[in-house]
């Protein structure tokens, strides 16, 4: 698999190159996901994501995560987090690469995207979100869950 080596690009080292991801298949129905479509949402018009939400959610099932409409208002999306049966399963090191750095394109260029629910794990890719949220101004909200193996154990 081919990764960023270098920040030298403005993007987190952990993140999946761009012609690794243009080929990604769903898991379920086999589409392809064209993660890098732009945010077009306009006062009175709705992002070209909405058009692909489903597709979207292929992918990010993966990681108990999902894209959907904010509820309440009109033309924003949130990705929220999913306490559900895993459908499927864990996914690989290499899924999880591909997960976060489709997290990351949309944090970055959504401004659409105006709600995140998001498990931290204290992993290796908790940066990349703090390195995405960096300078967003169209996050609203913000809603992290921690994993308790994450919190440590108390000192004897």
């Amino acid at each position: 698999m081919e990764y960023f080596q270098a920040r030298s690009s403005g993007r987190p080292a952990e993140l999946v190159s761009p012609t690794v991801l243009k080929g990604l298949r769903g898991r379920f129905t086999g589409a392809t996901l064209d993660y890098q479509l732009p945010c077009t949402a306009a006062e009175g018009k709705l992002c070209q994501i909405f058009d692909h939400l489903s597709t979207w959610n292929e992918f990010l099932c993966q990681a108990s995560m999902q894209l959907r409409e904010t509820t309440g208002t009109s033309g924003n999306v949130a990705l929220v987090f999913r306490s559900l049966p895993q459908l499927t399963p864990y996914p690989s090191r290499e899924q999880l690469c591909e997960i976060n750095t489709l997290v990351y394109w949309l944090l970055k260029t959504h401004r659409c995207l105006v709600y995140v629910e998001i498990k931290v794990s204290c992993g290796p890719y908790d940066h990349m979100l703090h390195e995405a949220l960096q300078g967003n101004r169209h996050v609203r909200s913000l809603r992290l869950f921690w994993r308790v193996e994450c919190l440590g154990r108390p000192s004897a």
